[in-house]
């Protein structure tokens, strides 16, 4: 849907405020793992944004009801029948991989630093059109340039001196590949469901999976909740819901390639944000990395969205 100039420049504002949101939200999973474990994060984070959803959606439901037709609350916020199923499947669908693409991200970080984090995790934006690619979507040849370009950035930012690809990289770079499923999946659905009751029902099949790791491998204390509790609002509130919002509605009146550049400074925030607020210190060859990547992406988001790419497959992670 096309708008006006000031709706794009107001669409422009939001993705960057939902940038900063997603990139700052690093700084908030790090803090947040010295009072509970990874996979404890995951589960308080989702279950705060499914609430927040959970709200959202009956109160968008509920005012639309009674414009149409004030009557029965519950058919105004449970689907129609038919695509009761369809809802029920992209929910859970999208939810098994949103939950394993948060829970190995966050085991990663555990191992990493939040800058590293932000630019491996955003390499979503490379591999997406290579999954694309094999399945039969044709691109142009360029785009070899920048996955070329994005594995050198990734070598100079994640290998030391000494050669060694440390654990948490490798599980950032393996949760960017099932963000990058959860992407298509997540463009698959939303054709077909409503944005926010996608997001809820995703939300919640991920705090169910996270649940059940937790169970099995840590042991939550609610002390320890209760001091997360601030880096927890701030990734379950403010990156899981408000951003989300923010992203979907902002998308509709920016152009594609403006809105994938400025999704794009999610990285920069996380960088900027681990050197500012945790005292992280990036080497020379690390910033030439990050540059590498973020060359890598730009370029590769102008190649794929200048052949009238949807709006929609712009849409990211929470």
């Amino acid at each position: 849907m096309e708008g006006t100039k000031k709706q794009e420049y107001q669409g422009a504002a939001a993705l960057f405020l939902t940038a900063f949101i997603w990139g700052t939200t690093f700084v908030f999973q790090s803090t947040g793992m010295e009072y509970i474990g990874p996979l404890t994060f995951c589960m308080m984070r989702t279950l705060i944004a499914a609430a927040f959803l959970a709200v959202l959606w009956i109160v968008m439901q509920t005012l639309a009801g009674r414009k149409k037709k004030p009557g029965n609350f519950y058919s105004s916020i449970i689907p129609p029948a038919g695509s009761r199923a369809v809802t029920l499947k992209g929910g859970l669908i999208c939810g098994v991989c949103l939950g394993f693409g948060m829970g190995l991200q966050q085991l990663g970080l555990e191992r990493t630093t939040v800058g590293k984090t932000g630019f491996i995790s955003v390499l979503y934006i490379i591999i997406v059109p290579l999954i694309r690619m094999a399945a039969g979507k044709r691109y142009r040849k360029g785009i070899w340039l920048c996955v070329l370009m994005a594995l050198v950035g990734l070598f100079m930012l994640t290998v030391s001196g000494d050669t060694i690809i440390r654990t948490g990289d490798v599980l950032v770079f393996v949760s960017a590949i099932v963000f990058s499923v959860h992407i298509l999946v997540v463009n698959f659905y939303s054709a077909r469901v409503p944005g926010v009751l996608l997001s809820f029902l995703q939300m919640t099949v991920a705090a169910l999976l996270n649940g059940l790791g937790t169970l099995v491998m840590e042991e939550p204390t609610a002390h320890g909740i209760a001091l997360a509790a601030g880096a927890l609002l701030y990734a379950g509130f403010l990156s899981g819901g408000v951003a989300f919002t923010l992203q979907i509605v902002a998308l509709k009146y920016v152009e594609p390639v403006v809105g994938s550049f400025i999704m794009c400074f999610e990285s920069v925030f996380a960088v900027l944000s681990g050197w500012i607020i945790l005292h992280e210190k990036m080497t020379v060859r690390q910033w030439v990395g990050c540059a590498l990547m973020f060359a890598a992406i730009m370029l590769v988001q102008w190649m794929t969205n200048s052949g009238g790419q949807n709006k929609e497959e712009l849409i990211n992670e929470v």
